[in-house]
């Protein structure tokens, strides 16, 4: 498939999924800020406003992600397989691998796929930085109530967006190692489907946790692909 006929089907993707534009009055809860306050872990934070999110938009999905669906996704040489790998994922069946360097696109193209999924199959899907799951999941800083729910929600959902695995620390504890695997696997045995973004390789993976089962296991149910190029944050910084 050449950029062409790519850019031709991301468009026919796009138009089956087109719904109106909100409603462009301000929102009566957070004041058209698009953000409210919220106590995490005892700590007052602002997140996005639900009530400004389309009905359709998947949970935890990052405010700069809210609307990317295929057709906002540039082809380019470094990403042209994993965008064919990540349109053909909404038929199949196998998760998904993104791995390449930071900044060329991969969190994009995850959440491109869920809400694609969210908008056409109304599906839950939930959207989290691995990191920061991790820390909420660890005893200590949040309750145990809380981390039972996030628990059910990793294992539970019909898609999970695990997003930057491996980013947590330099070398992974017996801890992120456990809890990664247990994650991992019991999804796999509900057979429920997970894409995962990472700077590692699965080589590099293994020999980040100090041990080969959860790659080998990602290896088995993923297409591994590849996403390449420059680091396209950068660059618009460098552009201004």
């Amino acid at each position: 498939m050449n950029v062409a006929e790519m850019r031709a089907r991301l468009d026919r993707l796009a138009a089956q999924v087109m719904e109106p534009a909100p409603s462009s009055g301000t929102c009566q809860q957070c004041d058209g800020l698009r953000f409210v306050p919220v106590v995490v872990d005892g700590v007052e934070r602002m997140t996005p406003c639900a009530a400004c999110r389309p009905a359709w938009c998947m949970r935890g999905v990052p405010t700069p992600f809210e609307g990317v669906t295929f057709s906002k996704v540039r082809p380019t040489p470094g990403n042209r397989v994993a965008l064919e790998r990540a349109t053909a994922f909404l038929d199949g069946t196998r998760d998904l691998y993104l791995a390449g360097p930071v900044g060329t696109g991969k969190t994009m193209l995850a959440c491109a796929i869920g809400n694609e999924i969210a908008r056409t199959a109304r599906r839950d899907v939930l959207f989290v930085r691995w990191p920061l799951a991790l820390r909420r999941l660890q005893p200590g800083p949040s309750d145990e109530e809380t981390r039972n729910q996030l628990e059910d929600d990793l294992c539970s959902v019909p898609l999970l967006i695990l997003d930057d695995l491996g980013a947590e620390r330099n070398e992974a504890t017996d801890f992120t190692r456990r809890t990664a695997l247990l994650v991992y696997e019991s999804r796999g045995d509900a057979g429920l489907r997970t894409i995962v973004t990472s700077n590692l390789s699965l080589d590099e993976l293994a020999q980040h946790q100090g041990d080969d089962r959860l790659a080998s296991r990602i290896a088995g149910r993923a297409d591994v692909v590849r996403v390449d190029g420059a680091d396209q944050r950068l660059r618009k910084l460098r552009a201004v």
